[in-house]
């Protein structure tokens, strides 16, 4: 991978701010994925794009709910770990400001006037080149988006509408996975769209997907001491059937009957 093109997405509609709540360590885990983030991208060529508004609002909005004080530190926190390889869209923008983009859900397009990420990472990746890549990594908590690309319609008078996906990843850990893909070449990936299925379950801070064809739930998981990577796989029940290596295949042998995910899914 040649190069990689990061564009942030912070909660700021009352929704979001509702569903993160009153409690300090929902605000202090975004400054902790924040960082988790960029140790990820270590040692690869990069650069991060925030919208200062969209922090800001985010900021604003939570301070209404929880306490000033902490969220004040908690917003400088995250401005601090914005490093230099950081652009913020709102002061350069990518976007056409004479164009109208729209994100595409459930055959809804919805026009996206609360932030520039969304429009900026499009144009990004209307103009990116072959061997490089745009992402979108959301911070929000409870995401009602369930697919792991973006789809978004950039349309004006003066010109064609233009489509373009944009690869869309929540929580942080999912991206872990598909950029360890990326990297070693992978064929094996839970994002792969003819075998899997996004859930909207979330455990551990993974993303859970279902297999199609036996309906068996699937996570990545590579947060252990050894921080070996390994797949946890489910029955339909929640139950757990085994483990799976980096390329899918099953060891029966592990299966742990201590484990269930049968609380999340049903």
């Amino acid at each position: 991978m040649e190069h990689i093109d990061v564009f942030l997405l912070f909660p700021e509609t009352e929704d979001e701010i509702l569903e993160l709540g009153e409690e300090t360590q929902a605000y202090s885990k975004i400054v902790n994925d924040l960082t988790e983030l960029k140790e990820l991208l270590k040692g690869l060529k990069y650069r991060l794009y925030y919208d200062s508004d969209n922090l800001k609002n985010f900021i604003k909005k939570a301070q209404e709910l929880s306490d000033k004080k902490y969220l004040d530190n908690i917003g400088q926190q995250i401005r601090v770990t914005l490093d230099k390889r950081t652009t913020d869209v709102h002061v350069t923008p990518n976007a056409i400001s004479d164009c109208q983009y729209y994100k595409w859900d459930a055959n809804n397009p919805i026009l996206c006037k609360n932030t520039s990420i969304i429009p900026s990472s499009a144009e990004k990746l209307f103009h990116s080149l072959e061997d490089s890549k745009v992402v979108i990594v959301s911070f929000i908590k409870e995401d009602s988006h369930h697919r792991d690309i973006m789809p978004v319609i950039k349309d004006a008078r003066h010109i064609l509408p233009e489509f373009c996906c944009v690869h869309y990843f929540n929580p942080i850990n999912t991206f872990a996975e598909w950029l360890y893909c990326q990297i070693k070449n992978k064929p094996f990936c839970l994002r792969n769209l003819a075998r899997f299925e996004r859930t909207s379950y979330i455990y551990e801070k993974q993303r859970i997907y279902q297999e199609k064809g036996t309906a068996h739930y699937w996570y990545y998981d590579y947060f252990h001491k050894d921080n070996k990577e390994h797949y946890e796989v489910f029955d339909k029940q929640g139950l757990h059937l085994a483990e799976a290596d980096i390329n899918g295949n099953l060891d029966l042998s592990k299966k742990d009957n201590n484990k269930s995910i049968q609380g999340i899914i049903h």
